[in-house]
């Protein structure tokens, strides 16, 4: 028996004042990102003060959150957007790309190494352990505003969204598992295991992989050449990753 999504995205309004689950989980991704880098400063595994720290919270959430919007508009709307283009900045209307969102967060994160003479792959491999667990928050979100779903299944477990015609596949389900797969596995083994650089080349790799494959029973929304836009998108994550993790190991 397939599932009903009736999941009300909202929590609880108050007047004109909405709280929605994916705003709650937005938070709540940053926030559990942020405690558990400082949490690694506070055992001396990442050597900046409280106040970089900060700093560069603010610069992660713009750096994403731009990023994100960026991307989205480029590759998945670029007209509609240029005949409207005050609807760019509407980013509460929905439509972020997590690629575009990992590119902000690695050009800010790098800009931020440099002025502050960090080691960039030393920081970013802080950073990448709880964006898994940060992207699967997001991804649950996804399924209670039933978006992003998935093609049409006759499997047991299909879900049946408001406004989509028969069941599909839960994908936003699996992309959330996938993502609190990858940060077990970066959470998993001690320090010591890990040489620089590869937590973040490992990252890419896997989410690069299933993502593309988590593609195949996505719903697409552009199709070009045969792929959709988030696997092409998913191609350069893969590769960039598995030259990082390739270059990781061999000088190990």
């Amino acid at each position: 028996m397939v599932f009903v999504n009736s999941l009300n995205p909202v929590i609880f309004s108050v007047g004109p004042v909405m709280i929605k689950w994916y705003g709650l989980f937005f938070a709540l991704g940053f926030l559990s990102s942020y405690f558990f880098v400082r949490s690694r400063i506070k055992k001396g595994i990442l050597s900046i003060n409280s106040d970089d720290l900060d700093l560069f919270m603010i610069w992660l959430v713009v750096g994403i959150v731009s990023g994100a919007r960026i991307a989205f508009v480029i590759f998945y709307d670029i007209s509609s957007y240029l005949s409207n283009p005050l609807e760019i900045f509407a980013v509460w209307h929905g439509g972020l790309s997590f690629h575009g969102g990992l590119a902000g967060a690695l050009i800010v994160g790098f800009i931020f190494c440099h002025r502050k003479n960090i080691d960039f792959l030393h920081f970013s491999d802080q950073w990448i352990i709880p964006a898994g667990f940060a992207l699967g928050l997001g991804r649950i979100a996804n399924f209670i505003n039933g978006e992003l779903y998935g093609r049409p299944t006759f499997l047991s477990w299909g879900v049946v969204f408001s406004g989509v015609d028969g069941a599909r596949h839960p994908s936003q389900l699996y992309e959330s598992a996938k993502n609190f797969f990858i940060f077990g596995l970066l959470f998993w083994k001690k320090d010591a295991h890990w040489p620089v650089g590869l937590r973040t080349g490992l990252f890419l790799v896997l989410y690069g992989f299933f993502r593309f494959s988590i593609e195949f029973v996505r719903q697409p929304e552009i199709v070009l050449a045969g792929l959709t836009m988030g696997q092409w998108l998913s191609l350069p994550v893969f590769l960039v990753g598995a030259w990082m993790v390739w270059k990781r190991v061999s000088v190990v």
